[in-house]
């Protein structure tokens, strides 16, 4: 690195656009483990795991819809798919929690 030059920093944007898509990717692989190991009984089943996993989606959409006003009419491809996913998520998260319905029903007897 050059004495003159500044290190290069990531733009606010590209940031805020990178922890979107990392909130979306990493929801359902931490809800399948969660229900592998409430099949395993590691874990007990409870509702708090699906409704903190279901916030996940939750901040994507609502940083998606701030990204989503400040972008030029031809890069808003990228914010609706993200926008969809978001959805996706929601919709798996009550599945989710209807499993751990089950898992207790079952363990109740």
């Amino acid at each position: 690195m050059n004495a003159g030059t500044a290190p290069s920093r990531v733009a606010p944007h590209a940031a805020r656009v990178r922890v979107v898509w990392m909130l979306l990717v990493f929801q359902p692989g931490i809800s399948l483990a969660y229900l592998w190991s409430v099949r395993q009984h590691w874990l007990p089943p409870t509702f708090f795991a699906p409704m903190a996993l279901a916030v996940l989606p939750l901040v994507a959409a609502s940083l998606t819809l701030l990204l989503l006003r400040s972008a030029p009419a031809g890069k808003r491809g990228h914010f609706v798919v993200a926008l969809l996913l978001a959805a996706v998520e929601l919709g798996w998260c009550v599945l989710v929690a209807a499993m751990v319905g089950f898992a207790i029903a079952l363990r109740s007897g």
